[in-house]
């Protein structure tokens, strides 16, 4: 699980780093702290640099990445000019301890959200973890954890059944969605905004749902003041892939089948099975021969923490990336019961054991990190995919 608390101390072990500057044409007489806004150098104080907009202590001359996070707390969504929700961002990372300059994720018909990070790159949680590592990762789907703490480090989730929603206005291409954004955020009369939630990656965390724009709401925030390459560290455990679609049938082995196919076209070693259940056996169970193992995906994001277990709560990252390296979105993953520990109730829930192409079965979500079990059914006569781990 996620831990929370207070992240200040963050800044102590990823300072400020050395870049180069851009201007902006905004004219500055007064440098009163570190976040003060400049065009050169020259609106600094003595031993100070103006480093992208931003006066920085040159001092502090380590690289690190831009830390991301959803505010805290919530605000009428009157944004406009955007610099009103920029404070805001602003302001509540100082609060907590985080160092950079920082611009909301919100589109308009006149500027959009990716345009408003240009520049900067490297993107990581309160906590640490990889968020993306440059726009045409964000604006590509390729998000390797979920947006879900606040600047403080704490979880921000809803339930399953009604998930943290973060008004954006903007797609999953990082463009504005036009008419849906609060009226471009002048007001927050009774319409509609376009938003994310909070515990998706791909699309859904930027363009998921609607929201209501006539009540208070978190903003996403994003630090500009930074070009990192962030490569996520790869850590020891075992692996595990979204498999191919395919439309399942012939029982168990058939399904395994599917799994180790794959994991063989990627040349692979190893024993991959499938994560789904049958009215005899738990998908877990499939695996409990490693208690506390951790799993990771193909792009070395850990599904779970060491020593937690991958089948009870929220995972870390979704288990949404396939062998070729795609980062699904929408897609169905069959799995055939409530939960990872629960039995196949019945004919409807696993295909009748997956055997029977014309029942139901019980499908999760791959970029959410709560529902990525099941959530949903669907005819068996569809093609869909398999959580494949290696056993």
């Amino acid at each position: 699980m996620l831990t929370s608390g207070r992240v200040s101390v963050v800044t102590k072990a990823l300072l400020v780093g050395s870049i180069l500057g851009v201007s902006t044409g905004i004219g500055c007489t007064l440098d009163a702290s570190l976040k003060h806004r400049c065009e050169t150098s020259a609106d600094c104080l003595a031993g100070r640099v103006c480093v992208r907009s931003v006066c920085q202590d040159p001092s502090s001359d380590a690289p690190r990445p831009n830390y991301m996070f959803v505010t805290s707390h919530k605000f009428p969504p009157r944004f406009q000019p955007l610099g009103v929700a920029d404070q805001k961002c602003n302001d509540a990372a100082a609060d907590a301890g985080l160092p950079g300059d920082y611009r909301a994720w919100l589109s308009t018909s006149a500027i959009y959200a990716r345009d408003r990070l240009a520049g900067a790159r490297g993107w990581v949680r309160p906590d640490g973890a990889p968020f993306a590592d440059t726009v045409d990762d964000i604006t590509s789907g390729r998000i390797l954890t979920p947006p879900l703490l606040d600047e403080q480090g704490h979880e921000v989730l809803g339930t399953p059944e009604m998930p943290e929603k973060i008004p954006t206005g903007t797609n999953a291409f990082g463009l504005v969605n036009p008419g849906i954004n609060c009226h471009d955020w002048a007001n927050d009369e009774v319409s509609t905004a376009s938003g994310g939630y909070t515990v998706g990656t791909t699309v859904l965390w930027t363009d998921g749902d609607g929201v209501n724009c006539g009540a208070p709401t978190r903003i996403y925030c994003f630090g500009v003041d930074q070009a990192f390459a962030l490569t996520p560290a790869t850590p020891s455990g075992k692996r595990a892939f979204l498999s191919a679609a395919f439309t399942v049938s012939g029982g168990v082995a058939a399904i395994d089948a599917h799994c180790a196919a794959d994991a063989a076209s990627a040349g692979l070693s190893g024993t991959f099975l499938a994560l789904v259940a049958t009215t005899m056996q738990s998908a877990a169970s499939r695996f409990d021969d490693s208690p506390g193992a951790t799993w990771i995906r193909l792009d070395g994001v850990p599904l779970n923490s060491a020593g937690s277990d991958l089948f009870d709560g929220l995972l870390q990252a979704p288990l949404n990336l396939t062998i070729d390296g795609q980062y699904v979105a929408n897609e169905a993953v069959v799995t055939g019961a409530a939960g990872p520990r629960a039995l196949a109730s019945g004919t409807n829930e696993n295909c009748a054991d997956w055997l029977d192409p014309f029942a139901l079965t019980t499908v999760g979500t791959p970029s959410r990190v709560d529902s990525w079990f099941s959530g949903n059914g669907m005819a068996c006569n569809y093609p869909a995919r398999v959580y494949c781990l290696e056993h």
